[in-house]
């Protein structure tokens, strides 16, 4: 499975938007600049393997950001 620039750029997209749903000042920093951070990497490997797997569990990370953003909506 290989994954397309569009497809990335969707998933880095999602995963950003999800960041921006924390209502908590330091969560959603924190999460937009671990995105950012991990997309950099990511965009930077060669293998295609290694681009695989990152965007294995950066799909992960959407699924946790976006219910701990609502978490985070409830109880703030």
């Amino acid at each position: 499975m290989t994954i397309g620039r569009t497809e990335f750029l969707r998933l880095y997209r999602s995963s950003l938007r999800a960041a921006q749903q924390f209502e908590t000042y330091n969560f959603r920093k924190y999460f937009y600049r671990r995105t950012r951070d991990r997309f950099r990497t990511a965009s930077t490997l060669g293998d295609a393997q290694m681009v695989e797997k990152a965007v294995l569990e950066a799909q992960e990370e959407l699924k946790v950001m976006q219910r701990q953003g609502v978490v985070n909506r409830m109880f703030s």
